[in-house]
């Protein structure tokens, strides 16, 4: 009996002595929980995003995988995951805690439910173009990164998600008296509602695929959103009238899974830094431009475009400042913001300060609609999708879950309508809403 007993005991300390070495000697695509991913081994890197595989998060990630690959000799391989594919945006952001997923940007308006201090870049009219909104993102943005780390991510940069306007059916907006008392949808974010209230209007949260509809029929008398968004959802067919008001801008952070961060090799690591280095530049440049070539598809529509004087919706903003300062840091944050110097700030590659590209370059017309228009028109119906294949890509953009839409947040990047808390909020809130 003791004999057997002494052979079971060695046979155990054997399996545990392999599997601490196998636990030891790292996994691709993680590092390896225990130290560094040895040399030459392939590690893989899901990469998330809620955006349409044509938009320009999804491009610049694609051209980051690419860079990755060519630098590392092929042992950092990034898998660009668009549209959701691995879940919402609350369900990646859990994923990175989890450490099922290793890198995404989920809407701002979603983090914020994890970090609450982030709401800061959920608040109207902080900026003034975009030369302010990058220059402070990449300063007073990447100060975020200690209470990113604290949730287990590692803060890599941050996205433009786009200049959010107002939309309306029949009245214009010349000024915030043309605003007053109007029905306007806005993301289920508190920031965002709080926001809207301040110009004097009745915010009102709802589904990003009710809305559509609810203009049309006169449930709404408008709605925000990004140029982008107005032109693509055909929204200007129903609200032809479009206040360029810049009342909020829409920023995607760019997160790692902070444990398999730390476990790359030093030069992995390196080449991450050098290639999200290019990357982010490259997607603010590409969304600056698809703004600048949808607003341009619009004014060719003929649609209303009006352009209030913003001060007056400046003067506002105090009231939402004053509810959320506490949140956010005090009102010494937000003034932080708003007063930030970005006059030295090297704006991408031929954008201008306002975003718009600089004299003698052209804004690139997307992906998509460059391919359209290259492609002769037997070619170009033979790769149009089946109208119902359309709307369930559009169903599915749309449906995600609320803390999703709380990301465009409101999409609570936009959602349902509720005032519940933010993390509630995000919870109901369509997933699109993050991009919307």
């Amino acid at each position: 009996m003791k004999k057997r007993t002494r052979v079971l005991s060695m046979a155990l300390a054997g399996l545990l002595a392999i599997s601490m070495t196998a636990c030891s000697s790292g996994t691709s695509g993680s590092g390896g929980e225990g130290g560094e991913a040895a040399s030459g081994e392939v590690v893989t890197i899901k990469f998330s995003l809620s955006h349409a595989a044509t938009e320009p998060a999804v491009q610049a990630a694609n051209e980051f995988a690419e860079e990755m690959a060519e630098k590392s000799g092929g042992t950092l391989k990034v898998e660009v995951y668009p549209d959701n594919q691995l879940g919402s945006e609350r369900d990646v952001i859990e994923g990175l805690q989890l450490h099922t997923v290793e890198m995404a940007d989920p809407a701002n308006a979603v983090l914020s439910n994890f970090i609450d201090s982030m709401n800061l870049f959920e608040l109207p009219m902080l900026f003034e173009n975009k030369q302010h909104v990058y220059a402070v993102l990449d300063d007073i943005g990447m100060q975020f990164a200690d209470e990113c780390e604290a949730q287990g991510f590692k803060l890599l940069g941050w996205f433009d998600m786009g200049s959010r306007h107002i939309m309306t059916v029949s009245k214009p907006i010349n000024s915030l008296a043309d605003i007053q008392g109007l029905k306007i949808r806005v993301q289920e974010s508190p920031a965002n509602m709080a926001g809207m209230a301040c110009f004097g209007a009745a915010p009102t949260p709802m589904s990003y695929n009710e809305l559509y509809t609810s203009l049309e029929s006169g449930v709404l008398d408008g709605a925000e959103a990004a140029a982008t968004n107005y032109y693509q959802k055909a929204f200007w067919e129903v609200a032809p009238n479009w206040a360029k008001v810049n009342w909020f801008e829409c920023v995607n952070p760019v997160l790692m899974d902070l444990q398999f961060y730390n476990n790359l090799s030093d030069e992995h690591k390196q080449i991450l830094e050098e290639c999200v280095a290019n990357m982010i530049p490259r997607e603010r440049q590409l969304y600056a431009e698809s703004e600048v070539y949808y607003e341009e598809l619009l004014e060719e529509e003929g649609i209303n475009i009006t352009v209030p004087d913003r001060q007056e919706w400046q003067d506002c903003c105090h009231v939402a400042y004053e509810e959320f300062a506490d949140r956010v840091g005090g009102m010494e944050a937000i003034e932080a913001v708003v007063n930030y110097d970005y006059s030295s700030y090297e704006m991408p590659e031929g954008i201008g300060p306002d975003g718009v590209p600089v004299e003698g370059a052209e804004a690139a017309a997307p992906a998509e609609d460059a391919a359209a228009e290259e492609a002769p028109a037997e070619d170009a119906a033979a790769e149009e999708a089946p109208a119902e294949d359309a709307a369930a890509e559009e169903a599915a953009a749309e449906e995600a879950p609320a803390e999703d839409a709380a990301a465009e947040e409101a999409p609570a990047d936009d959602a349902a309508a509720e005032e519940a808390p933010a993390e509630e909020a995000a919870e109901e809130a369509p997933a699109e809403e993050a991009a919307e």
